[in-house]
């Protein structure tokens, strides 16, 4: 999880513009208990963002796009604030 790389974005509208500034904690690990146990042990990771910016509209989104060290997007999410 370590090798993960974080983007963060304003978008308003279909305009997109980068966060001003963020700062991340470590990730941290936890074990997931699992309903069934034929499935594999899960972890989930969790994550928490600091977001610095200012004039940003109460409309806006913030989108967090997770990418790995090869620069491929694992994931891309997406919160009103």
């Amino acid at each position: 999880m370590s090798s993960l790389h974080l983007d963060v974005f304003w978008k308003d509208g279909v305009h997109v513009k980068p966060v001003r500034e963020f700062s991340q904690k470590a990730p941290v690990p936890k074990d997931v208990d699992d309903l069934t146990s034929s499935l594999p042990k899960m972890k989930m990771w969790t994550y928490a963002l600091s977001v610095h910016d200012d004039g940003i509209p109460l409309t806006s989104h913030i989108i967090v796009v997770i990418s790995s060290s090869g620069g491929h997007t694992v994931a891309r999410l997406s919160a009103q604030i």
